[in-house]
């Protein structure tokens, strides 16, 4: 059985920083990224008819969480996507049709 290009996943990588530069206060970033492939020069999509570029993409978030004395529990804010990224599905990349998007 042929694999095809799109059962084929870019590698995805992903990492954190945490830190806490208050003891009632800890922050995360993370990163994730997606990197991009050229499955016409890719080895594992080499025969692959139809196979298109895939863009690489990253993400970064940020995220703390705040223990204040006077409440119980604990404030959690956050922002995903802070650099407000496109993504785009990695099967509509693979395909490359404009109703995909």
């Amino acid at each position: 059985m042929e694999i095809r290009h799109t059962q084929i996943q870019p590698l995805k990588l992903t990492g954190y920083v945490d830190y806490s530069p208050a003891p009632w206060q800890r922050n995360r970033f993370t990163a994730t990224h997606q990197v991009g492939s050229d499955a016409q020069n890719d080895r594992i999509a080499k025969g692959l008819r139809g196979a298109n570029m895939l863009d690489p993409i990253t993400f970064i978030n940020f995220f703390a969480t705040f223990n204040p004395g006077f409440l119980p529990g604990s404030i959690d804010v956050g922002v995903e996507n802070l650099f407000d990224r496109r993504e785009v599905d990695v099967v509509a990349q693979a395909f490359a049709d404009s109703a995909n998007f």
